[in-house]
């Protein structure tokens, strides 16, 4: 298959599960051909996006004391975030290390000369197997309570999960069979959970080097070739 939107909403896999659901009658494996160094991934982290919006009151930067500043609001926030993230440093699970906290974007004020009466903090959060969306809002949400402020909290987008595929699944011993290549887990999110969750269907993730997501992303064809190699064999081995 190959789908479109996949790097964050999903909408063509998703589509496909919906409304045509029977086209994975007979699967009962899959391989996820992102960009892996030609390791085979097992497991992978889950993911949150999360907004949270700070209100305050506008007024002249001369007689800051008669507004309530937003952004600084947000600023006393994001240091505990932060002291969240180097506590969860030492939280470990095998293949996939430690969750992480990211702060990817900050919006507030309006001008220099004005007390800012808005705020808004969007952080990135990997989950771990046995995670919880609801576990990791509430981690939030003590913050918030141990600073004395008040959120608007926003879920960007639907939170998915991390999963992890047995070491010893078929799909695992077959690809092993063909490439002599690590077994790892993946710090990114991939639609393999998305499938694994919905289908009750053990996926892979195997693919070239890649520069994803760094200024002119480009592919080794070397690696492409490798990668297709496995693709076909894979292919060869189960079906034919």
């Amino acid at each position: 298959m190959l789908v479109g939107d996949e790097e964050v909403g999903q909408k063509g896999s998703k589509y496909l599960l919906k409304k045509r659901k029977d086209f994975f009658n007979d699967i009962k494996y899959g391989l996820v051909a992102e960009p892996t160094d030609l390791k085979l991934k097992i497991a992978q982290k889950g993911i949150m996006h999360i907004k949270f919006k700070f209100r305050g009151r506008a007024a002249h930067a001369s007689t800051p004391w008669k507004g309530n500043n937003a952004i600084l609001k947000a600023s006393n926030f994001i240091q505990e975030v932060n002291n969240l993230s180097e506590r969860l440093k030492k939280v470990k699970y095998p293949l996939l290390g430690c969750p992480t906290i990211n702060v990817g974007k900050i919006i507030g004020g309006t001008k220099v000369n004005i007390v800012p009466e808005f705020c808004e903090v969007e952080i990135d959060r990997r989950l771990l197997p046995g995670e919880t969306p609801e576990r990791v809002l509430n981690e939030f949400k003590v913050i918030l309570k141990k600073l004395k402020l008040k959120a608007k909290i926003e879920q960007i987008i639907r939170p998915r999960l991390a999963m992890k595929i047995p070491a010893n699944s078929e799909i695992v011993k077959l690809i092993q069979g063909i490439v002599k290549t690590r077994v790892e887990g993946e710090y990114g999110y991939t639609e393999a959970e998305l499938y694994y969750r919905k289908l009750g269907t053990n996926f892979v993730i195997f693919g070239p080097t890649s520069t994803a997501h760094q200024a002119n992303e480009f592919v080794k064809i070397r690696d492409l070739k490798k990668a297709r190699f496995v693709y076909e064999k894979s292919i060869e081995k189960w079906c034919c």
